[in-house]
């Protein structure tokens, strides 16, 4: 049988009707829970009927309670972003966020979706900055480090190269840079420690990816030197093919120390890599007495290696 949907026939009913003043303390729950019902039905058109009718009079009133407006604009920005025109979502997130309305962390989870699979790139500064402001959308530790996870990789995926936006690498490598500092200054975090962050790894990964293709081998170099210096508390390790590129990097910039240093870390993690990395080193870079007979110590165990 067609189930007709409910919330249409009480808003047939109720337009152009004034359902204010509230008569029931109830009534304050109408829009939050009309526009819940909306979403759970995917039904954007009626959520843009609900959204005029709340602007109709004095309605927005019944919104006066922070949860209720939290609860009504979350929902009426996931069901527009999942079922309306991407841009048109986002010009309703950048009408009503950060002022009128701070989405909650699953929100932020959709949405660097829906940014990543429409390519809206230029949208991400100001997501970011709205992120931050908000606390992560109010999410656990464990959360907001999802939430910066997913945010790298939607920076690694998009290379600005294919987009013609201006100022998008550097505000690439200022989001990074932000992110990586917040792993950094929070690894003695009680809430979450450096040695149960699962996700730290990754983020520090894709921060790496990031920064030597927008051309900031300082940024890598720091998240490496980290890596380096949290080896046995952090979970995980920076991939093989990170690692390589970051000591193509070097050499192609003469960082021999920077170089060996990665180098090193290759060997404790007992990477595939080691010895490719270590061989690449020595013939590609001149290195110095002592640096040769340290390499030589690095990979005495190794049965393929001839000492330099």
């Amino acid at each position: 049988r067609h189930k007709t949907p409910i919330l249409n026939d009480i808003l047939n009913e109720l337009e152009n009707k004034e359902f204010w003043p509230a008569t029931h303390h109830q009534d304050f729950w109408f829009f939050p829970i009309a526009m819940k019902t909306c979403n759970v039905q995917n039904n954007a058109k009626l959520a843009w009927r609900l959204d005029e009718y709340l602007h109709h009079g004095k309605h927005a009133l019944l919104l006066g309670d922070f949860q209720m407006e939290t609860m009504y604009y979350t929902n009426f920005l996931s069901v527009v972003l999942q079922n309306d025109k991407f841009e048109t979502a986002m010009e309703l997130y950048n009408d009503i966020v950060p002022h009128t309305c701070s989405p909650m962390y699953n929100f932020y989870a959709i949405l660097l979706n829906q940014i990543h699979t429409n390519g809206g790139i230029h949208h991400l500064p100001k997501i970011w900055e709205d992120l931050i402001v908000s606390d992560y959308g109010q999410a656990s530790v464990e959360n907001a480090y999802m939430l910066m996870n997913q945010m790298m990789q939607v920076l690694k995926l998009n290379d600005p190269i294919h987009f013609e936006l201006t100022g998008i690498s550097e505000a690439f490598v200022s989001i990074s840079t932000q992110i990586f500092k917040h792993l950094q200054e929070n690894k003695g975090n009680k809430k979450l420690y450096l040695r149960f962050n699962t996700a730290a790894a990754t983020i520090c990964d894709n921060v790496i990816v990031v920064a030597l293709r927008e051309g900031s081998f300082n940024l890598a170099a720091s998240v490496v030197k980290f890596c380096v210096d949290e080896k046995t508390v952090m979970p995980g390790y920076v991939r093989n093919e990170t690692l390589e590129q970051y000591i193509d990097a070097c050499i192609d910039l003469v960082e021999t120390e920077r170089a060996m240093e990665a180098v090193e870390y290759c060997v404790d993690i007992k990477s595939t890599s080691a010895l490719a990395v270590g061989l690449k080193v020595a013939d590609k870079l001149e290195l110095q007495a002592d640096q040769r007979d340290y390499m030589n110590k690095l990979f005495a165990t190794y049965s393929e290696w001839v000492n330099l």
